[in-house]
């Protein structure tokens, strides 16, 4: 019952629009009895059509790659548009390819090393700076023509349970289990580091942060892991089930200069919600974000004045609780 086994007999159910630079044009991917196919839209008409020849895709394809390919089933992947829109750059298998819509002819690409090197900076837009956690706290570093200040640490009351990130011996070690890695006789200095959860200003000069604070809270479940060797092991994770209460996720706006963060209480309505598509305007005099509450029968896109904290609503939507058995339902859990 897995998505990928699914798909093979529901097809698709919905569209998935993908626009095409800053146009208004799009194309999108389309399976069903027939097979799979690719389509182009352009608004001004509309316009519908195949966004390329799937028959004359799939010969120069099976040229290329030397496997038969049908034109029903194009083993496309990844694609996407160059800057210039004249073409569209794919994956086949390991093969990367870029077709150019003119001359409807393949252009084979290098192949692109991959990045195995593991991501803990959260950079700002210009990578004059940015942020990571260790050890549970959060640290700030500038870089000065490409090289690294000394860090600066921004908290000091960060746990465990109560953290903008963390990364122990043994997390490393079951990621190097999973991946399949040797250990390095080099030490990494940077190996308990942990890219935070926030995001930067347009201007690079100021971020928000989110921490995660679960503790007291009883989330603890266990797996078998059968294929450990020479027998198999209890690990123990973190999951809220149904009914139980959420870990506590605070707001903190910061600035580049600045030695400390700034907590946005106001931000919360509901016992427990949630905050997403958080993000500053065209200053940073305000931010803005979507909360929901868990039961998701209200939603709010709100305004936070960073000087003045006040808090404006900008669209909100309700729903009351519906169920189809009738009476309260599954949403009794919550209340």
């Amino acid at each position: 019952f897995s998505s990928d086994n699914i798909s093979k007999f529901i097809h698709t159910a919905s569209v998935r629009p993908n626009w095409i630079n800053e146009t208004d044009s799009l194309w999108y991917e389309w399976t069903d009895g027939n097979g799979k196919r690719f389509e182009f839209v352009l608004p001004d008409g509309p316009t519908r059509r195949p966004l390329f020849d799937h028959q004359h895709m799939a010969e120069i394809l099976t040229a290329a790659t030397g496997k038969p390919q049908v034109a029903e089933d194009l083993p496309i992947e990844d694609l996407e548009f160059t800057e210039e829109g004249d073409a569209f750059e794919f994956k086949v298998d390991s093969l990367r390819f870029r077709f150019h819509l003119d001359t409807r002819t393949l252009e084979e690409m290098d192949e692109e090393e991959e990045d195995d090197e593991r991501q803990w900076q959260l950079f700002n837009p210009d990578s004059t700076a940015y942020l990571f956690a260790e050890n549970h706290n959060l640290f700030l570093v500038e870089v000065v023509d490409s090289v690294d200040q000394e860090s600066v640490q921004l908290t000091t009351d960060g746990e465990e349970d109560y953290s903008f990130g963390n990364r122990d011996e043994e997390d490393i070690e079951r990621e190097q289990e999973d991946e399949d890695e040797e250990e390095s006789d080099e030490e990494d200095p940077n190996k308990y580091r942990v890219r935070p959860r926030g995001g930067w200003s347009e201007d690079g000069q100021a971020f928000h942060i989110q921490r995660s604070d679960s503790r007291g809270l009883e989330q603890d479940l266990w797996i078998i892991d059968v294929l450990e060797d020479p027998r198999p092991e209890l690990r123990t994770y973190n999951k809220v089930m149904g009914g139980e209460p959420l870990p506590y996720r605070e707001l903190f706006v910061g600035r580049r200069g600045e030695s400390s963060l700034t907590e946005l209480p106001e931000v919360y309505k509901w016992k427990e919600q949630s905050l997403t598509n958080i993000h500053y305007g065209a200053t940073t005099d305000a931010i803005r974000m979507v909360r929901r509450d868990r039961m998701w029968q209200n939603l709010e896109l709100i305004e936070v004045d960073l000087d003045t904290r006040n808090v404006t609503v900008l669209v909100e939507e309700s729903l009351g609780w519906s169920t189809l058995e009738g009476g309260a339902g599954f949403g009794d859990q919550y209340r």
